[in-house]
């Protein structure tokens, strides 16, 4: 299995609690006791190193790495067919966004509303980004990340097992706010700069937007997110997301 490093408290210590990880090596260029006593119940070998070697790890990219590094494993994945078997989860499937910090984002911000469930297309995630998981917060950890080569097929997956698709577009009528929102929501949310492809488009039940201010051209896919499901989760369970 090929490993990689990863950087930053809130990641190091998602991935150390993660049974499913492989977990090589800690190293530290700093004491860092709550990071060292997980490492250490989970009997991760923690090693003093300068700071240089860790800048070395991220190549001096001016990545704050908060002077921990840990040797990781990629985290596991899921194959589509297994989403079905829970009839209750809504989730989230991005179509077309590439980059690692925006996924990263997005998968914080999904576990932050209590979607577990991601589906990412195979070509555009990079489970070795040090980006992507730092900008997860350590929740990338915490998701079950369906990877997919064809998500029009993924989409025909769900939709006969009674997932409604819902998809993101600044070209539709209806909003966020006036939506009835259907049971088992699959919501896709395509690129900022291209929005969701054409045949993805089509093959979605219902196409809803967010509406902004005219002096705003678009949302960062993140806050797009967040916005969407605050008002979807706000709809069906009031202020409690549990």
């Amino acid at each position: 299995m090929k490993t990689f490093f990863i950087s930053g408290a809130h990641s190091v210590i998602s991935a150390l609690e993660n049974n499913h990880r492989v977990k090589k090596t800690l190293y530290l260029s700093k004491t860092n006791p709550v990071i060292e006593n997980i490492a250490l119940k989970k009997k991760i070998p923690c090693k003093q190193v300068n700071k240089r070697f860790i800048d070395k790890l991220f190549n001096f990219n001016g990545e704050n790495h908060q002077n921990i590094a840990l040797e990781v494993g990629p985290i596991k994945t899921e194959k589509i067919e297994n989403v079905i078997f829970n009839s209750t989860s809504d989730l989230l499937i991005l179509n077309s966004v590439q980059d690692p910090r925006n996924i990263g984002s997005v998968i914080r911000t999904a576990i932050a509303f209590n979607i577990n469930n991601i589906i990412i297309e195979k070509k555009y995630f990079n489970a070795s980004s040090n980006l992507m998981h730092k900008s997860s917060s350590g929740c990338i950890d915490k998701v079950n990340v369906f990877l997919v080569s064809n998500l029009n097929n993924a989409i025909k997956v769900l939709k006969k097992n009674d997932f409604w698709i819902v998809g993101l577009s600044s070209h539709s009528q209806e909003t966020i706010y006036n939506f009835n929102w259907p049971k088992k929501t699959a919501f896709v949310f395509g690129s900022e700069q291209k929005g969701m492809s054409n045949n993805v488009s089509k093959n979605c039940d219902f196409k809803i937007k967010i509406p902004i201010s005219e002096k705003v051209e678009s949302l960062n896919i993140s806050n797009a997110v967040a916005s969407t499901l605050a008002i979807y989760r706000g709809r069906l369970v009031g202020k409690n997301f549990t």
